[in-house]
């Protein structure tokens, strides 16, 4: 993917938790986005071409939306996503890079690659990502289940960090992850669980309207892995018990971790993003990880997962 910018204002909020996965450019990318705001640059959008009525559910416009062709538009915070698959290419605009939402600066741009890889077997999906180069989990469940601390109390242990929130799967007989974001949010009220997060959060000024913020690559790089064979999935819950503790799960209820929240966020396809998230799992074990109050025993749970499927 390549990125090219009218201005400066939007390549740090755009690239930061991107950092991780930067290559050197190449002459023929699988995929282009150019960006540009209008605050920085003193160029307006274009009026759009759809009416009122043509605004329907995720910011999908009626009628801009194709085989070939789709739009998203955000008009209370003022984006623009518009993709063309004949070309792979993309424009992405905002109004202000300065309101720009946390969603968007901690996974930039994940719209554009969730339409680019339709029809591929690869599939972005709603998940945390931890591990060993020889082989991870992936953490599934709705906002609030434990993966963000889960994924992040692995940070003081031997386990490696791939994903906090989003990923990329590839849906192969292998089921692979692949990193894309490096960063990790975590609701304010548990940062004092985290002491080796203080003085590193990218957003120390917004706590009150955000969950704090912090990028894994730039203050933890040797940590961070770029992907993994995907050994298991497992389905954090908060228990309140000290201990953590390993129970067996369904691939219903892994479906139901991953699913509901992946097709929400992402626009578009939905019916192929569920085939591939019921093929996934299908092809790999499924846990419920009930997660204790004690942090240093949660990468111990997830090493003994591990262990059993390697």
């Amino acid at each position: 993917m390549r990125l090219r910018f009218a201005g400066t204002a939007l390549v740090e909020p755009l690239t930061r938790a991107l950092a991780g996965i930067a290559i050197e450019a190449v002459a023929r990318p699988d995929l282009t986005i150019c960006c540009w705001d209008s605050a920085s640059t003193g160029t307006p959008m274009p009026a759009p071409y759809w009416p009122m009525s043509a605004y329907g559910p995720k910011g999908h416009i009626i009628g801009f939306n194709t085989a070939t062709l789709h739009t998203l538009y955000n008009p209370g915070i003022r984006t623009l996503h518009l993709y063309d698959r004949r070309s792979s290419s993309g424009q992405y605009w905002v109004a202000d890079a300065e309101r720009i939402p946390q969603s968007q600066r901690s996974a930039p741009l994940r719209e554009f690659l969730h339409w680019w890889s339709r029809g591929m077997p690869l599939q972005l999906m709603h998940a945390g990502a931890v591990g060993y180069a020889d082989g991870g989990v992936l953490l599934a469940g709705k906002s609030g289940s434990g993966k963000s601390t889960t994924a992040l109390a692995c940070l003081a242990s031997d386990l490696l960090f791939a994903s906090d929130d989003y990923v990329c799967v590839a849906t192969t007989a292998q089921p692979w992850v692949h990193s894309l974001y490096s960063t990790a949010k975590l609701v304010p009220g548990n940062l004092s669980r985290f002491p080796e997060l203080s003085g590193k959060l990218s957003n120390p000024d917004r706590l009150t309207t955000e969950k704090a913020m912090v990028n894994v690559h730039a203050h933890f790089p040797a940590k961070v892995l770029s992907g993994f064979p995907i050994r298991a999935i497992l389905l954090p819950r908060v228990t309140g018990a000290r201990d953590t503790q390993l129970k067996p799960a369904t691939a219903a209820d892994a479906v139901l971790g991953l699913a509901p929240t992946t097709v929400a966020q992402l626009e578009g396809h939905s019916r192929e993003t569920f085939a591939k998230i019921v093929a996934l799992s299908g092809s790999v074990p499924s846990y419920w990880l009930d997660v204790g109050t004690d942090l240093t025993l949660i990468p111990a749970a997830i090493r003994d997962s591990l262990a059993s499927h390697g």
